[in-house]
């Protein structure tokens, strides 16, 4: 069941920063200025993702 709930938000988090980093670049496509708001938000999501595929995923499944 745990790897189930791994393999889970492993999904929703791809999916999600994939999603995010998608609509950050066609929000600000033809725009003259950069929003940090949106950017600020983007490296913490892609953070994430790049946290919990590397580093709590695999030390979940080696139990």
């Amino acid at each position: 069941m745990e790897k189930y709930i791994y393999k889970l938000i492993w999904t929703y988090s791809f999916f999600i920063s994939l999603a995010w980093t998608i609509y950050t670049i066609f929000s600000s496509w033809g725009t003259n200025c950069f929003d940090m708001k949106n950017s600020y938000i983007t490296i913490i999501v892609l953070l994430f993702e790049l946290i919990w595929s590397n580093f709590i995923k695999p030390a979940s499944e080696e139990e």
